[in-house]
């Protein structure tokens, strides 16, 4: 019986090759999409959750108000000083973690270039997971003058992976000082908050460090982690720490700040605290999925109707069966194995357009989205998944209505008033009514994106360049970029931007805000 009706639905399938190819086109789109969608919503969902120990590790934030009256605005870096503090006098911290971004020259093989890198904390390998492919974690980042670099930085630099005892110089306060390659780290997860390419201890930092950034509270700019003891109560520990902080604030401004603790998997999806780290959008992944859902139901209403369509010309096929014995669940199972049959095929040109879409789908989202390595439990249940609802949806009506078909009616062709009904009318008005509300939801993105892009901004936007630069002394970076670029015949002007949190006086009240700085140029 099975293989009587493989050979019916091939013989289907290339018989009416303008039917089969719109529905495989159809459904192709419409899993493809899925797929996109869904390797999009994961990576967003499951940030930072790549770690082991994951669920016990913890970003410190601070908060500041605006004003007596002002609300409260949080930021996912603090000072350098607050971590050793709140580890001597707590007992819920178990390791922490700090990381300073800075920028500077690097001699390699008596090459030089400048590169950004990151000051962290030994525990760091004990606290997240970052597996090393060359190198041992014992002792790592203890010395000041040792470095861990990422598999791309050692092939960049030495078009090796065997570098571990090498070395390199990297200036610091006007001086070139040598650095050996202690490990190398296997490349990370796009979606980790963490990124780096080259690591050296944050010992470094407090050797090297100019002004206040170890000693001032009001210093904010290192990204902190802490991996707690098991049992501990946020609220407890957050009313403690912030108890201890506050006596490192001035007297007359400490009840206007306050520090708390993150989960490490709440920092990406969180709008409500900025940081230094990337993130994201619940709403962009709900308004993804929205599409999505939308593209497959489309697609399985467009099948459903061409299937009942084409089911009036098979009538007569439809009555033999079941004058010579077929039941209706037999012609139900029919039709939905061939409403299998074509979601199979389209599966299989989906996994194509998939892999092709991807690198730009990617570069649209700003993420590091690739199959390779995807294919787990999760996604293969995403896909049995949703293949077996396409086929219910899809081709549930149709093997519903042709199971019912009257075999006197259907063999002399008179079966045709009970085919459609008012159900296919409704699934045509509703495909015809969602696709106009794409089409009019697209044009209207369009337009706005056209009014944002054409739109004047109060200043010529034209061959201006912008660099972003992390540096534990900015001012020295914007003196190099003067010396280096003033005398270009290409270049108008050079022009610095920078911002930091400080606190303003307002009549009586002490404020803490962002104070931006910029030149008069």
């Amino acid at each position: 019986m099975l293989k009587s009706y493989l050979k019916i639905a091939f013989r289907n399938f290339s018989k009416r090759q303008v039917y089969s190819i719109v529905n495989v086109v159809g459904l192709s789109v419409a899993l493809a999409c899925s797929l996109l969608v869904y390797l999009f919503v994961k990576s967003e969902f499951t940030y930072d959750t790549f770690h082991e120990n994951h669920e016990s590790i913890y970003r410190l934030n601070v908060k500041s108000k605006r004003g007596a009256d002002g609300d409260w605005r949080e930021l996912g870096a603090v000072a350098a000083a607050m971590a050793p503090e709140f580890a001597s006098n707590t007992s819920e911290i178990n390791k922490y973690v700090r990381l300073k971004g800075a920028l500077a020259l690097m001699k390699v093989n008596e090459q030089y270039s400048e590169e950004s890198f990151t000051y962290a904390d030994p525990d760091i390998f004990n606290v997240f997971t970052f597996p090393l492919v060359r190198g041992e974690y014992k002792s790592l980042l203890n010395d000041p003058n040792t470095a861990i670099i990422s598999e791309a930085y050692a092939m960049k630099w030495f078009n090796t992976l065997e570098v571990v005892g090498n070395t390199f110089s990297v200036q610091l306060n006007d001086e070139y000082m040598p650095i050996t390659i202690k490990g190398v780290v296997k490349k990370i997860p796009g979606n980790s908050s963490i990124q780096f390419d080259i690591l050296l201890p944050f010992e470094k930092f407090i050797q090297t460090a100019s002004g206040d950034w170890l000693t001032s509270w009001n210093a904010w700019g290192v990204p902190t982690y802490f991996q707690m003891n098991e049992g501990f109560s946020t609220a407890d520990f957050n009313d403690k720490i912030t108890e201890i902080a506050r006596t490192h604030f001035l007297e007359e401004s400490r009840l206007n700040y306050a520090v708390s603790v993150q989960p490490l998997k709440d920092i990406y999806l969180n709008e409500n605290v900025r940081g230094f780290s990337a993130s994201g959008k619940k709403s962009t992944s709900w308004v993804l999925l929205a599409i999505a859902s939308f593209i497959v139901i489309i697609a399985s209403i467009n099948y459903t109707n061409l299937s009942i369509g084409m089911a009036l010309p098979r009538t007569k096929e439809i009555g033999l069966r079941k004058t010579i014995g077929a039941t209706k669940r037999q012609l139900a199972l029919q039709f939905l194995g061939e409403a299998f049959l074509y979601v199979l095929v389209s599966l299989f040109f989906a996994l194509l357009l998939t892999d092709l879409l991807l690198p730009y789908f990617s570069q649209l989202t700003n993420t590091s989205l690739t199959l390779s390595g995807q294919f787990n439990i999760e996604l293969i249940s995403f896909i049995v998944g949703l293949v077996l609802l396409i086929v219910a949806m899809a081709g549930g009506y149709p093997a519903l209505v042709v199971s019912h078909f009257n075999a006197v009616k259907a063999l002399k062709g008179q079966e045709r008033s009970n085919s459609g009904g008012l159900l296919v009318k409704s699934l045509v008005v509703l495909q015809f009514s969602l696709a106009v509300i794409f089409t009019f939801g697209a044009y209207i993105m369009t337009e706005q994106i056209n009014f944002f892009l054409d739109s004047d901004r109060g200043y010529n936007d034209q061959d201006i360049m912008a660099l972003y630069v992390k540096d534990v002394d900015g001012d020295k970076v914007l003196k190099r970029m003067r010396a280096d670029l003033e005398f270009q015949t290409e270049i108008v002007s050079i022009s610095p931007m920078g911002w930091t949190n400080a606190r303003v006086m307002i009549g009586e009240d002490q404020v803490n805000t962002d104070v931006y700085r910029v030149d008069p140029e």
